[in-house]
């Protein structure tokens, strides 16, 4: 069952990399990415290998707390943020788009897989549209890009308009949840957009407010030199406002049908997460091997997202929530170093058929 995860984040390709060179600093947004890969996978395996039973109350919202707003929240931003700085035409962004919908709607077969052939097979009676057509990462995102681009035209290079669409999204997706929840002949399109069904985890609304609001802030460091916030007396007013505030985020992302449906306060309070959560990598000189090789993860994040549900998916339909906390821990360490392995194979082989 999807939850909150990665997404393919457009990334800075065409742009400056400080990674480039092993002795410059690394990247703050891929190891923002990096985080968001490995804090995803620990979510993914407490909601389908945990036995609940096994979490207590406040280990449950320390662990749906990490994989809330460091990961996709983090991510979508992320996406818009660079969506409007690369060099993307309008044309190729929307087509970008249309590959990752493609794309996600193929890794929905591909996680779901074993437990496609269990129902097949009648050892599961489960719907297998509910599975096929989840609402996750990859088809948002799809979503989002291709939307953006239809919006560029539009909206062009103000920032205060594309800031504008990212608040009328998150304020109006109570109203449009309550509006598409009458359609119900129609759910399984309207899921796409803000219906609550079961299979709905990340809807456009509110979900695209996130990469609208990163267009906006990708416009103003355009024009704004951001390293003017760097100081720790911002980042301590951002922690301790946080820490005020944190009971009720750790509320919302425990409450899944909550978290995957919020609206504006909680949006607000992400946005809040994000920046203070930036700030700090930003001022930690980040140079230690332990911080490159998350940042590893973080610049194979699409790859890293397919090969941790493929696998995650997989194993989850024999196992499902039956694994101790102990034995979700010991899941964990093995499906990170697997995504690894797979995804520096998956590279190699590319590489490799390219130069033949």
């Amino acid at each position: 069952m999807p939850a909150s995860t990665a997404t393919c984040v457009e990334t800075t390709a065409n742009c400056p990399r400080e990674t480039r060179h092993p002795s410059k600093r690394i990247d703050s947004a891929d190891l923002l990415k990096g985080f968001a890969v490995l804090f995803m996978i620990q979510i993914h395996i407490v909601e389908v290998f945990t036995n609940p039973s096994t979490l207590d109350q406040n280990l449950k919202q320390t662990l749906y707390f990490l994989g809330g707003p460091t990961v996709a929240p983090t991510l979508m931003l992320l996406m818009g943020f660079f969506a409007l700085n690369s060099r993307r035409t309008r044309l190729s962004l929307f087509i970008r788009g249309m590959k990752l919908f493609c794309l996600g709607l193929i890794l929905n077969i591909g996680l779901n897989l074993n437990l496609l052939i269990q129902i097949y097979s009648g050892n599961i009676s489960l719907n297998p549209l509910e599975y096929l057509l989840g609402v996750d990462i990859l088809l948002l995102s799809g979503l989002s890009l291709m939307i953006i681009a239809a919006l560029r035209q539009l909206l062009g290079d103000k920032p205060e308009r594309w800031i504008l669409a990212s608040l009328i999204v998150v304020a109006t997706s109570p109203l449009v949840a309550d509006a598409f929840s009458t359609q119900s002949a129609w759910s399984w399109l309207t899921s796409f957009v803000a219906t609550p069904t079961a299979w709905s985890y990340f809807p456009l609304f509110p979900w695209l407010a996130y990469p609208l609001i990163g267009a906006a802030t990708g416009l103003i460091h355009q024009k704004y030199d951001f390293r003017k916030l760097l100081n720790v007396r911002v980042l301590a007013a951002g922690c301790l406002t946080l820490l005020i505030t944190g009971q009720f985020a750790l509320e919302q992302t425990t409450s899944l049908p909550t978290y995957y449906h919020h609206g504006l306060a909680l949006y607000l309070w992400n946005l809040m997460f994000i920046g203070t959560w930036a700030l700090l990598w930003n001022l930690t000189n980040a140079n230690h091997r332990f911080f490159r090789e998350i940042a590893w993860f973080g610049k194979h994040v699409t790859a890293c997202y397919v090969v941790q549900w493929l696998v995650i998916g997989n194993i989850g339909t024999a196992i499902y929530q039956s694994e101790t906390v102990l034995h979700s821990a010991t899941w964990f360490i093995t499906v990170v170093m697997l995504t690894r392995w797979l995804v520096m194979a998956w590279n190699r082989f590319i590489v490799s058929f390219g130069t033949q």
